[in-house]
């Protein structure tokens, strides 16, 4: 089965389609990209035949130290997207023994997210935006060990993902939680949310009304959400100067949004960069 990745968003750098416009209003092909690996503000990553090929790919990656628990552990550390673990795994010592408790951490700006491998998620790091999730004043002092998130306590959580000052995950049940930073309509709430109140606690994000939405993967940008769902369409809601959220807006879109071109496109994987998204899709499913 042949697979296409598609792409919207900035392209000032040209890191996304070669000699196209600065902005991708919509969702436009990728020549000879099976895969998107990495994705910065000004470059980009991709698999393509098999092998890592680099494409004006300039990393904004910073190294940081961080102790869990009694060990020092070496992260990598990109703005807005996964942070690494030797492995990927998280451990801490319990007695006298190593035991693995996360499988998978993502970064936000200048916070944390770890996914436990019984399907809890802990938070850590900035409180300005309630980024964290956890039951706390928004804007108290920084959080510098894993707490948990009690209010997501009874839910067994399969995917997080961090935008630089929000967070987002997905439930089992197919649902999706919000919270954090909400000034351009990232958190998917609604218009009738004040954009300018950010919200610490999880929030459920509902979907426009036309049938249920069971979401299989989550992504975010610096301030845009991107969903897929098990009927392979991507839903998008934030920030869309840059054509990020399938179309070019002046406005935040304050809920998710359909993007059409993926509503019979068979959409398999998706991922954002800061200021883009990305989708691939099954060019069988399409009918190509």
């Amino acid at each position: 089965m042949s697979e296409t990745v598609y792409a919207c968003g900035f392209n000032g750098f040209q890191q996304l389609l070669p000699e196209g416009p600065p902005v991708l209003e919509r969702l436009s092909r990728l020549p000879g990209v099976d895969r998107i690996l990495d994705s910065t503000w000004s470059g980009l990553e991709y698999a393509n035949s098999d092998m890592c090929q680099h494409r004006g790919y300039s990393s904004s990656a910073r190294t940081h130290r961080y102790i869990w628990k009694t060990d020092e552990i070496r992260m990598t550390y990109a703005s807005g997207r996964g942070v690494h673990l030797m492995d990927g795994s998280v451990w801490e010592v319990r007695g006298e023994r190593w035991t693995q408790i996360a499988g998978e951490v993502y970064a936000g700006h200048s916070h944390f997210l770890a996914l436990t491998l019984d399907g809890e998620v802990y938070a850590w790091g900035d409180t300005r935006f309630g980024q964290l999730g956890l039951d706390r004043p928004i804007g108290t002092e920084a959080i510098t060990h894993p707490e948990v998130i009690t209010a997501l306590q009874g839910l067994r959580m399969l995917d997080i993902a961090c935008g630089s000052f929000h967070s987002v995950v997905l439930a089992e049940t197919g649902d999706i939680y919000t919270f954090g930073w909400n000034k351009h309509g990232q958190l998917g709430l609604g218009d009738t949310q004040d954009p300018e109140v950010d919200l610490g606690g999880p929030q459920l994000v509902n979907f426009p009304a036309g049938g249920e939405v069971n979401v299989q993967s989550i992504a975010c940008g610096t301030h845009h959400t991107v969903v897929l769902d098990d009927a392979h369409r991507v839903w998008a809601t934030g920030w869309g100067k840059w054509g990020q959220c399938g179309e070019k807006r002046s406005q935040s879109t304050f809920h998710p949004l359909l993007l059409p071109s993926t509503a019979s496109a068979g959409a398999l994987h998706i991922r954002c960069g800061p200021w883009c998204t990305f989708v691939r899709v099954s060019d069988k499913q399409k009918g190509e």
